[in-house]
């Protein structure tokens, strides 16, 4: 990704999270596929976290949605 591809990205996102729409000061996190290496987005440190720490695993990401409406 260059720069002008990254600059691109966040004008297309408004300059903020591709998840939380979070404006950051700063630059946001270049999010890739780990499989792929393709990009999917620019996003704030706690998303781009969040991400990393469930390892992209769509089973995780649902079971912590599923955990936290029953607990709201």
């Amino acid at each position: 990704m260059t720069l002008e591809d990254y600059d691109t990205m966040l004008s297309e996102q408004n300059n903020s999270c591709a998840i939380c729409n979070k404006t950051v000061e700063g630059n946001l996190f270049v999010d890739h596929d780990h499989k792929t290496g393709e990009v999917r987005g620019l996003l704030c440190n706690g998303c781009n976290s969040g991400l990393g720490m469930l390892n992209d695993n769509l089973d995780l990401l649902r079971s912590a949605v599923l955990y936290l409406e029953k607990h709201s």
